[in-house]
């Protein structure tokens, strides 16, 4: 499994990042209920994140996974488990589109020398 670096530079393998418990350091995996509010499923898939190395953050019901798609501070981060719940929190829905086109046009611009 890959996932994506900081800033959107590359890939590297999910075990490259992979911590025990309570290290400081360990990335924070952000993961929204898929399709069920079931609290025993919510728990099973933060246990698998922790048990693959990383610290898990519940972020809510499928409706709230916006706030970690491409335009948020959240997507393709390194965050810690003290920084990605405050990343979250400060998403905004209505700004998430402007962003979007601000970071397609600075790709376009990239690539039209």
């Amino acid at each position: 499994m890959h996932r994506a670096m900081p800033g959107g530079c590359g890939l590297v393998d999910l075990s490259t990042g992979a911590l025990l418990a309570h290290v400081q350091g360990r990335v924070a995996e952000s993961r929204a209920s898929r399709g069920t509010d079931d609290p025993r499923a919510r728990q099973r898939i933060l246990q698998l994140v922790d048990a693959l190395g990383f610290d898990a953050i519940d972020a809510g019901p499928l409706s709230e996974s916006w706030g970690q798609q491409p335009g948020t501070a959240v997507y393709c981060t390194d965050l810690d488990a003290e920084k990605l719940p405050m990343a979250l929190a400060a998403a905004d829905a209505t700004k998430v589109a402007e962003v979007r086109r601000q970071n397609d046009l600075s790709v376009k611009a990239m690539f039209s020398c």
